[in-house]
């Protein structure tokens, strides 16, 4: 059966290179999935932030626990067509065995799914069910579902990636390691392992070319980390109102701010002023990794400006992150697209977190490249 579905994929695969259309798509992709997908485990990374390092691209993650394929298209517009991505990955339908569905119902949903997204102008991107061995009842409806799956991509030229024969093992049973105790979810090497073999079937992200850079004649910083001193890096000012409490480091690519306990709503992170290189009227993205760790419920913000001579803001903030209320974030990859207002003289970026707790935020690999 394993040996049948990779054979499969493959024929899928390179059918697909004959049905894409000749269309230039955002690289950004929305993972869609259940609990698999969304990976509330502690201690696992989520195999959609694996995939945005994989593919350098911006993944987010759609994933909610315990969902079936209807529940999945209900939501559909809010959570994945909102986003304009380029591409959806689908992981689903373990839950509709749980649930007991029938298989053309699943297959309705699939239908449903993947029309809305085309008819979007977004590539649907649809994985096998993973081997499970926590109810074993359910593994013949997961077997007739993944050969379902493999039809409807090769009729519709759709990429199938056949997740269940990297993780099934000759006896179509869960590889050593791969799924936690509880037998269905992913360990962190199952995460990893999804996300790479995702990456294998997708076109890797074009590298831009950086703009921005600064140099040493002017008091511009380099947003790109390359030196400074061990707090934080060359033209990258510290930012926050809870003086005393915070702690800035700079190491291994990353700059971190530690902020302690305090009586009061803190905040703490770091800001860094750009030159005016960014054309007026051409349209760039920008983005950098994120992590964050606080014990009580905090807010995290990072938000583009732009100013005139006057050193005023032009045309409001763009928000990269705006203020959602969160104890942590797993090397989130955040971006926004800006547009340079005409009469920008200089542009600055600021992220922090706020919260009356201690906290750790980090950033990294920050960019500012030209949208083609």
């Amino acid at each position: 059966m394993a040996q049948n579905l990779g054979m499969v994929a493959a024929v899928a695969k390179s059918m697909v290179m004959r049905y894409q259309k000749p269309q230039i798509r955002s690289s950004k992709k929305v993972a869609l999935g259940d609990s698999i997908t969304f990976g509330n485990e502690a201690n696992v990374r989520q195999y959609p932030t694996w995939l945005s390092w994989a593919t350098n691209s911006m993944v987010i993650n759609a994933g909610v626990n315990g969902n079936r394929l209807d529940q999945m298209l209900a939501r559909l517009d809010i959570d994945v067509i909102a986003h304009r991505p380029g591409s959806c990955i689908i992981c689903g339908g373990t839950n509709d065995g749980n649930s007991g569905r029938p298989l053309q119902a699943v297959a309705a949903d699939f239908k449903a799914i993947t029309a809305k997204l085309v008819a979007n102008n977004i590539d649907p991107i649809i994985c096998s069910v993973l081997p499970r061995d926590d109810n074993l009842a359910i593994m013949p409806f997961i077997y007739r579902l993944n050969e379902w799956l493999q039809t409807f991509c090769l009729q519709q030229g759709f990429i199938f990636i056949d997740l269940f024969s990297v993780f099934a093992d000759e006896k179509g049973l869960p590889k050593p390691g791969y799924l936690l105790t509880d037998k269905l979810h992913p360990t962190q090497l199952g995460m990893r392992v999804i996300a790479e073999t995702i990456a294998a079937h997708l076109p890797t992200t074009k590298l831009l070319p950086v703009v921005a850079k600064g140099d040493t004649s002017t008091t511009v910083p380099n947003p790109l980390f390359a030196t400074g001193t061990h707090e934080v890096a060359a033209g990258w000012g510290k930012y926050g109102s809870a003086g005393n409490l915070l702690k800035f480091n700079r190491a291994d690519g990353w700059q971190t701010v530690e902020k302690d306990i305090g009586n009061a709503l803190q905040t703490g992170g770091f800001q860094v002023k750009l030159p005016s290189s960014l054309v007026e009227n051409r349209s760039y993205r920008v983005e950098m990794d994120m992590d964050f760790r606080s014990n009580l419920d905090s807010v995290c913000t990072s938000y583009f400006q732009f100013k005139s001579a006057a050193g005023v803001v032009l045309n409001g903030a763009v928000y990269l992150l705006r203020s959602p209320t969160l104890r942590r974030i797993d090397r989130l990859r955040v971006t926004a697209d800006i547009a340079v207002p005409a009469g920008t003289v200089s542009t600055e970026w600021i992220t922090f977190g706020q919260s009356v707790d201690s906290f750790t935020l980090r950033i990294a690999n920050p960019r500012i490249v030209e949208n083609l």
